[in-house]
């Protein structure tokens, strides 16, 4: 009996964690304002692992950028093509391509501007002379009647 009760616990302790991780997790989600669905969307893994770059592109183009139909499947003739790829850039490139374009009106209108040159005035005319703190210079400035400023 014993050796049951063993089994058995150890049977249940893999289901305890695994109800103790999702009760953990709905907490948390209710914690943070989610809906049930929002919460079990949110858990749902997507399917398996893509298992080449073409078969990721063809993820990304059925559930990032919505080009391809949830129920497309893989087609590994289309993929030794690299039409996945071909179609993956092509939506960038489309998504993009406004974005470039207005940058360059933008850029081409801050080169179409005139440039000023700014005036700066020649201050050295306007300096008065510089004062020299010699004892010669001094005794002269004196004897012509000047001030020592």
């Amino acid at each position: 009996m014993d050796s049951l009760q063993q089994h058995l616990d150890k049977l249940l302790r893999g289901e305890q964690v695994e109800l103790a991780v999702t009760c953990a997790s709905s907490v948390l989600g209710i914690r943070a304002g989610l809906t049930p669905n929002q919460q079990s969307l949110f858990n749902t893994p997507w399917g398996k692992a893509p298992e080449s770059e073409e078969e990721q592109f063809h993820q990304d183009l059925v559930w990032i950028y919505k080009v391809l139909p949830p129920n497309d499947k893989f087609n590994p003739e289309l993929a030794e093509k690299g039409v996945y790829k071909k179609m993956r850039l092509k939506v960038l490139a489309d998504f993009w391509k406004p974005i470039y374009e207005k940058a360059d009106l933008e850029e081409q209108g801050l080169e179409g501007l005139k440039t000023f040159k700014r005036h700066i005035p020649n201050n050295k005319k306007r300096l008065p002379t510089s004062i020299k703190t010699s004892l010669r210079s001094i005794r002269k400035q004196l004897a012509e009647g000047g001030q020592i400023v």
